[in-house]
Formats: structure tokens, C-alpha cells, sequence
């Protein structure tokens, strides 16, 4: 999934759970030009009902997977910032699913006002154990992403008949130097 792909659909998420125009959205996100401006205005026109947004817009709190950072929504924190939404993208700890779930849910726990939890791929189901008991969550958003049952675990959802489908990634093994081992010369 491209990044201008994953920011159309985060925001046609977001306008969705607000309750903005799904029709706007949709025309102009087909027609969004190739470069990428982040100014308020340019946002606005490539989705126009963002420029007719009433009341106070959610905070997006934005939760990456393994292998990953925060620094990988860049662009669509940018963007949606441009587009005056406040939005936070924590670091995912990835020190295991309760505690990356704990950890995200203290975050959300110091943010007032309407919260849109998204999780990309491993940070699904940090985000669906990590809604327990706030009240604040409006929504939330799966990109590419484990959309578990609350108190599923990865290891059940994989071994599930479901995740049976899911084709195994090829693994190439390859060697790597020892510490403290002699180098080879060439």
C-alpha cells in the first residue's frame, strides 16, 4: 500500500467517523496530484469536506508495527496536522502485546477530548488492547493491520483457521559475523 493510498483512506476514516462527507472525499482523493503539499489549504482543496469541518476535530493517535517506527507517518501526520487535526504518533515500544497495549493506553490516557486509534499491521492488535476502558476512542482504524477480538492473541489469530490462508513469508537465511571473530581478508 502506497503512502498516498494509506493517507487517503486514514482520512476517509476519519471523516467517516466524524461524520463528514464520504462523497467529497472519495472524488478527490482519486484526484489528488502526484506531489504533496502539506499547507491547510492545499489539503483543503484536495478534500473539500475538510474545508468545511464544523466543531472540534478528534485527536488521531497514530501506532506503528514491528520492524517500524514513528517516524514512518511522517507524511501523514503532515497532513493531517495541515488539515488541523492534532495527532500523536507514539513510539510502539514492541516489547510484547500487553505491554506495548499498556504503554499506547497510558498515552491515550493524556489526551482530552474525542480520540481516532489507528494501528498499522502489528499495531492493530496493540490498539485493540489498548481501548480497554478509555472512553475517549471514537474509532477505531485498521491499515493493512491484525484487527483482533479484544484478548486475542497473534499467536491464536495465526494458528486460527483464517490464519492458516495466509501464505507463509519465505525466510533466505544468511550468516552473519560473530563478535570478536577474526575478519576474513580478501
Amino acid at each position: 500500500m502506497n503512502r498516498h493510498t494509506r493517507l487517503a483512506g486514514l482520512v476517509a476514516a476519519v471523516l467517516a467517523v466524524v461524520g463528514a462527507s464520504s462523497a467529497a472525499l472519495s472524488t478527490s482523493a482519486q484526484a489528488r496530484p502526484a506531489s504533496v503539499s502539506t499547507s491547510a489549504q492545499a489539503v483543503s482543496a484536495r478534500i473539500p469536506a475538510l474545508a468545511h469541518w464544523q466543531g472540534p476535530k478528534p485527536t488521531v493517535v497514530l501506532v506503528h508495527g514491528a520492524w517500524a517506527d514513528a517516524s514512518g507517518w511522517t507524511p501523514e501526520v503532515k497532513r493531517l496536522q495541515a488539515a488541523g487535526f492534532p495527532v500523536v504518533a507514539p513510539s510502539n515500544p514492541l516489547r510484547g502485546l500487553n505491554s506495548d497495549a499498556d504503554y499506547i493506553h497510558s498515552v491515550l490516557e493524556r489526551i482530552s477530548g474525542p480520540i481516532i486509534l489507528v494501528g498499522h499491521s502489528y499495531g492493530g492488535a496493540v490498539i485493540t488492547n489498548a481501548v480497554q476502558g478509555d472512553p475517549n476512542v471514537r474509532a477505531l482504524v485498521y491499515i493493512a493491520a491484525f484487527a483482533p477480538d479484544q484478548g486475542d492473541s497473534l499467536a491464536g489469530l495465526n494458528g486460527s483457521a483464517l490464519g492458516k490462508e495466509i501464505p507463509a513469508v519465505p525466510v533466505v537465511p544468511s550468516t552473519y559475523p560473530q563478535v570478536g571473530a577474526a575478519r576474513a581478508r580478501s
